[in-house]
């Protein structure tokens, strides 16, 4: 897999969402690795990036040994303990996995639309500028090429379908790395459900508030179809992102400080990421 890409595209989100989160858990960052990859006119390469991490050991860790969990309410009360499945919440946290499938999800969220015109495209007149001798200045062409203001461009963009194909283990391994590097940070957190009685944004950003979630961002999952009462109350929420469980991604998840998973989703997880 040597797909290069482009540093100033995917680099920025590399070091924020997959470097800087993690580093409390492991030994100092080496800076050289920071200074390396801020390459904002310079390519990066897949296997570049994966032996930076090499070089400097990066680690999460061992895996947790409990995987017992608090059940609360969203008044932040212990309700019951559960016990996360390790399969999904235990596995080893692979940089180089959720490189690849974080890269084919944003991939495939391109619009690739981008298109400009060359010479045949752009509007002017094909006739000879001037005569070709007697006039001791360089020969030109006509009013459209591209070495004239407001010509055509020589190699324009064109329309493009960036999508590509992933194994569908490395992206069901990819979505459990992501999971398992929200457990090793604490930042799960299993509420019995997502419901409230009424639709008030108020109401809900009170209960929020005591988690602390106000001040940071949080993605909470819930079965489908989502409970009326809640979507609307935290549509206007900008620190809360709700979503079922079909549209859970390693994308979504690291671009969030707070996994919030409703009781009933576990089972889904299972289902998802089971590989026979």
């Amino acid at each position: 897999y040597q797909r290069r890409v482009r540093g100033e595209m995917f680099g920025p989100f590399f070091r924020k969402h997959l470097l800087l989160p993690f580093s409390s858990l492991t030994r100092p960052l080496s800076t050289r690795i920071l200074t390396n990859l801020n390459t904002k006119n310079k390519k990066l390469d897949f296997l570049k990036i994966s032996k930076l991490l090499d070089d400097v050991n990066l680690r999460y860790g061992p895996p947790p040994q409990s995987f017992s969990i608090p059940v609360y309410s969203l008044e932040k009360k212990i309700v019951d303990e559960i016990e996360l499945p390790p399969e999904v919440f235990g596995v080893p946290i692979r940089t180089d996995i959720l490189f690849r499938v974080i890269h084919w999800q944003r991939s495939n969220r391109r619009a690739g639309t981008a298109k400009t015109k060359n010479r045949a495209e752009v509007a002017g007149s094909g006739a000879k500028i001037a005569k070709q001798k007697g006039r001791g200045m360089a020969r030109v062409g006509d009013v459209r090429s591209p070495t004239r203001v407001g010509g055509g461009v020589a190699f324009p963009q064109r329309p493009k379908d960036w999508s590509y194909s992933l194994p569908k283990k490395v992206r069901k391994l990819g979505l459990k790395c992501a999971l398992a590097a929200k457990f090793v940070q604490n930042r799960v957190i299993i509420l019995d459900s997502l419901e409230i009685p009424e639709i008030k944004t108020k109401v809900l950003h009170k209960r929020l508030s005591a988690f602390d979630f106000d001040k940071t961002s949080v993605l909470m999952i819930d079965q489908s179809p989502l409970n009326t009462n809640f979507q609307f109350s935290s549509q206007n929420l900008n620190y809360v992102k709700l979503l079922p469980v079909i549209y859970l991604s390693p994308l979504e998840i690291l671009t969030k400080d707070w996994l919030v998973l409703s009781k009933n989703v576990l089972t889904s997880l299972q289902e998802r990421t089971f590989v026979p």
